[in-house]
């Protein structure tokens, strides 16, 4: 790496839980340089205040969201860790040229509808819509290489796409999927609300968003992508668990009469053996292994025509913040692990 000038790079929403994420991995990526930290509520204070575990390792204040603020720092590449609908309204006022990873839903979906639908807005910027690709590197490395803004997919897309893709591309599973997915409470961020105040969350375990998680759009889009002609019922059911910090999702499928345990092997070995952080396990997979790490790990059993398939993934870094870097690289043109393989998160 030596020689090559650092990448100036800035986080929109530092204050927040994967805005702090970020800021740590990025902080020990070896060709970048964090310039700017953007925080609203926050300015003037030092990053290290709102993220005491990076004392000593920065000295950034953080400043306003304006697109004067951002245009000033001489970015290279904006990371935008907003909340859902606030990416859309500063967008459209960036410099064409900027470099953009997007970790809210905004630029996810393609249909206006369902933006609508389940973010509760009109989108603010249709006219920059299809200038984003989807940026999930285990089912879009060619399109991440060319592209220069990116929208960062949901944490629990993340863990449905992982299980579900590589068999609907090979059209091994029938047209009905269940999924059970399992969060932890920085999920929700930092704030405050009656469900996620510690003494009632630290012992609770309950279902929420029946039929209306934002992330079943997402992953019918990516599932139709890699089959047009999969015509899925998927029913998708979230829940909260006493844990911080953690995806555990749980995919039930049939397979084709025409298909067979041997198939679902050589699909994802197939579709994973260039995925340097999707590890293969033999036994379903711990939200333990991966806690604070870039990794997503995966399994599956079969019983006759039955499949279970397993992820798990820390929902601050593959789901998130880790994933975003991941993407940087990508299109960089470097190897998709820079500042990743090393790194562990930092702030809850």
């Amino acid at each position: 790496m030596a020689g090559k000038a650092a990448l100036r790079v800035g986080i929109a929403g530092a204050s927040g839980l994967t805005g702090g994420e970020l800021m740590s991995i990025l902080l020990g990526h070896p060709l970048c340089d964090v310039v700017y930290a953007g925080a609203l509520g926050q300015v003037g204070r030092f990053v290290s205040e709102c993220h005491p575990s990076l004392e000593r390792r920065t000295r950034l204040v953080c400043q306003g969201q304006s697109p004067d603020a951002i245009r000033a720092s001489g970015l290279d590449c904006l990371f935008m860790a907003l909340p859902h609908c606030e990416s859309m309204k500063l967008v459209p006022h960036l410099e064409p040229g900027l470099r953009i990873v997007d970790l809210s839903g905004d630029y996810r979906l393609r249909d206006a509808q369902q933006f609508a639908q389940h973010y509760g807005q009109i989108h603010a910027d249709a006219g920059g819509w299809n200038g984003f690709v989807y940026g999930l590197s285990e089912i879009a490395r060619g399109k991440i290489r060319e592209a220069r803004r990116i929208a960062n997919p949901g944490c629990f897309a993340t863990a449905a796409i992982l299980s579900l893709y590589p068999l609907v591309s090979k059209n091994l599973i029938g047209d009905s999927v269940f999924l059970s997915g399992v969060t932890g409470s920085s999920g929700a961020g930092t704030k405050l609300s009656p469900t996620t105040h510690h003494p009632h969350r630290a012992e609770a375990f309950a279902a929420y968003k029946v039929f209306k998680h934002q992330h079943e759009p997402e992953i019918l889009q990516a599932l139709n992508d890699a089959n047009p002609n999969w015509a899925g019922d998927l029913v998708f059911q979230t829940h909260t668990a006493p844990m911080v910090r953690g995806i555990y999702m749980t995919a039930h499928l049939r397979l084709n009469p025409s298909s067979s345990e041997a198939d679902v092997a050589d699909a994802f070995a197939a579709h994973y053996a260039d995925a340097p952080l999707v590890r293969m396990r033999r036994e379903p997979p711990d939200s333990k292994w991966v806690r604070g790490t870039p990794f997503a790990d995966l399994s599956w059993s079969v019983r006759g025509r039955n499949v279970l398939v397993f992820v798990a993934l820390d929902n601050l870094m593959k789901g998130a913040a880790s994933q975003a870097v991941q993407n940087l690289n990508i299109m960089l043109g470097w190897d998709e692990t820079l500042g990743l393989t090393h790194c562990f998160g930092g702030g809850v």
